[in-house]
């Protein structure tokens, strides 16, 4: 039993560092926009809470707010004066205001930037309760599409009658988004009040019949208890407590085709420190804020941004990562082999796929790849390229990397592995040129008891397999043999 060692003495790697897409992005650049939800308590203007409002505010630096909880319009006014424009974070605008008819002191807001959104239209879609739902529309400046923000406030209260109230309120927001086609890009943010997981009005907004549903970025599908998942509380009066305030997607905008998407993995909950708080949180409101990242724009490229070719012991290690994927099914990896003649490459075998190995969809982060080509019999130039497929079988190729594998310069017989060993042991050998070889096992007597090598062998480096299963215990000797050249190593069989 044999197969050949991928092992050289002398190797010269090759590698290089790619910054290239499969597919040329067309249209309009993208950009990455922050949307930040924040229950205000109530806001009036003071220099105490102000400061530690600007201290929250300016090092998220969203560029939409949804404030929640402001007490008249000249207090969302002055939250958009004394605060959103003195964080030096660019020029914020205030949608127009609409009280709150049942209430005039529970308002919400939205805040743009000016650069980034222009205001169309907002209006309070639930006002029965103790709390107003209003809904906002912006649109982005640069890519002409249009965002729907419920700006949530659902009705307080751990009781059945509020619970109740809230579900109502719920099933009246789905009868709203379950109107909206695949193609309306919406989501919902706010104070939420649900004392628990389990709340009916959870189920509500996450049911799945249309495209109308929700989708929580925190993975939870509301049948979680709170309480087993503190780093997600938001709610503080003494302590973080309750999963108030969220941010909810829906189904338009997770799935990453353009137009807007949500970036994977982006949603956070500032100021939650493993379930506790402090300064500036605690002084600026009794709610943390959330935000997530949104891309507008054209889908994404698959971008590879490095692909690599290393020599490692035995193999070749191949490395890529990419800095975006849409639609990726994942890479076929190809290689080519070119033979060395004295100190020259000369003549190309097929690209023929060694392996696959499975992309990430769609993504917007960086992601790594790794494949091992085990493969590497003799000496030569060695190209790999990358087929990157798409879900519609479409496909791009990389550019090529490649390792260039050298003559061996001499002969050499390693010690067997493992040794002792029982019942079967690796043997290594080089050979600086095309000859005749011969490699057998002797035991202790001299006498030979098993050819494991007999023939012509081209240059290069091998492997051959000694298995003793049928032998007793004992020393054995191995010896290698080409014309001018002997040598032997001691084998210790244990059984």
């Amino acid at each position: 039993m044999h197969r050949v060692l991928r092992k050289y003495k002398t190797v010269l790697v090759v590698y290089s560092f790619l910054f290239f897409s499969f597919i040329t992005p067309q249209g309009f650049a993208q950009e990455t926009i922050r949307i930040m939800s924040y229950n205000l308590n109530n806001y009036s203007s003071n220099s105490t809470r102000n400061n530690a409002l600007k201290s929250v505010i300016g090092s998220i630096d969203p560029d939409i707010i949804v404030g929640i909880e402001l007490t008249s319009s000249s207090q969302a006014n002055n939250f958009n004066n004394d605060v959103l424009n003195q964080t030096g974070n660019g020029t914020y605008s205030m949608g127009t205001f609409l009280s709150n008819p049942n209430n005039g002191l529970d308002n919400n807001a939205i805040y743009f930037k000016s650069s980034k959104f222009s205001f169309v239209s907002r209006s309070i879609v639930v006002s029965s309760g103790n709390h107003p739902t209003y809904r906002f529309t912006l649109t982005n400046n640069s890519t002409s599409e249009q965002l729907i923000i419920f700006g949530i406030h659902l009705s307080s209260g751990n009781t059945i009658s509020g619970r109740n109230q809230r579900t109502a309120e719920a099933n009246v927001i789905r009868s709203i988004t379950d109107t909206y086609s695949g193609g309306v890009y919406f989501i919902a943010a706010g104070d939420f009040n649900f004392s628990n997981g389990t709340e009916p009005a959870f189920q509500v907004l996450l049911d799945t019949p249309n495209s109308g549903k929700f989708i929580d970025p925190a993975g939870f599908d509301g049948n979680h208890s709170w309480f087993s998942y503190d780093e997600l509380f938001t709610y503080n009066t003494g302590g973080l407590f309750s999963r108030y305030d969220l941010i909810l997607n829906s189904q338009s905008v997770v799935t990453l085709d353009g137009g807007m998407d949500y970036n994977p993995d982006s949603f956070i909950i500032a100021g939650n420190n493993n379930g506790s708080t402090g300064y500036p949180y605690t002084t600026a409101s009794d709610h943390l804020p959330v935000y997530a990242d949104y891309i507008f724009g054209n889908p994404l490229p698959v971008e590879l941004t490095s692909f690599t070719a290393v020599l490692e012991k035995d193999n070749v290690k191949l490395h890529w990562e990419t800095e975006t994927e849409v639609n990726n099914y994942g890479f076929n990896i190809e290689r080519n082999y070119q033979k060395l003649n004295l100190s020259q490459i000369e003549g190309e075998n097929k690209w023929i796929t060694i392996g696959f190995i499975e992309g990430n969809g769609n993504s917007n982060s960086t992601k790594y790849y790794d494949y091992t080509d085990t493969q590497i019999y003799k000496p030569g130039n060695y190209q790999y390229r990358l087929k990157q497929i798409d879900n519609d079988g479409s496909f791009e190729y990389s550019n090529i990397v490649s390792v260039n594998i050298s003559q061996p310069v001499d002969y050499y017989l390693s010690q067997n592995y493992p040794n002792p060993f029982n019942p079967e042991t690796r043997i290594d050998f080089t050979i600086p040129e095309k000859q005749f070889v011969s490699l057998k096992v002797y035991n202790a007597l001299g006498e030979m008891i098993k050819v494991l090598i007999n023939e012509q062998k081209e240059a290069g480096s091998y492997t051959e397999i000694f298995d003793a299963s049928s032998l007793p215990s004992g020393l054995y000797i191995c010896r290698l043999e080409a014309p001018g050249f002997a040598e032997t190593k001691k084998m210790t069989l244990l059984k």
